[in-house]
């Protein structure tokens, strides 16, 4: 496997997505993958850091946007997570366009929300 370059747009530090990495067992992808945090302010520095990217995990703070020139700078892009549910200030329509897969964690909070819903049930008897 050639080395894998992943920037990170959520404020996680590099050192705990690049521990997500070492629960694939067999082989040592820890000194094959970098990661980068992006900590940019502008536009023309989120174009010049998705360049640079393999694959990129959102922002879940939802702060930083990736529309269709963001997206068309990540070309060639393997893949976008985003950390948690929604696609709101992501274009997946461009990035369907360009052949970049777009993934979320839709489920991330789904019994969070039935037990709420099952609070409010009794709540209202």
């Amino acid at each position: 496997m050639e080395n894998k370059k992943v920037l990170v747009l959520s404020p996680l530090k590099p050192e705990l997505v690049k521990s997500l990495f070492g629960l694939f067992e067999g082989e040592d992808v820890l000194e094959k993958i970098e990661v980068k945090t992006y900590e940019g302010n502008t536009k023309k520095e989120l174009l010049e850091h998705v360049r640079w990217a393999d694959a990129i995990l959102g922002d879940y703070t939802f702060k930083i946007e990736m529309d269709a020139e963001v997206l068309r700078a990540c070309v060639p892009c393997l893949l976008v997570q985003q950390p948690s549910t929604g696609f709101n200030h992501i274009d997946v329509e461009e990035a369907a366009k360009l052949g970049i897969p777009v993934a979320n964690c839709g489920t991330a909070n789904s019994s969070a929300v039935a037990e709420h819903t099952i609070m409010l049930i009794l709540a209202c008897l």
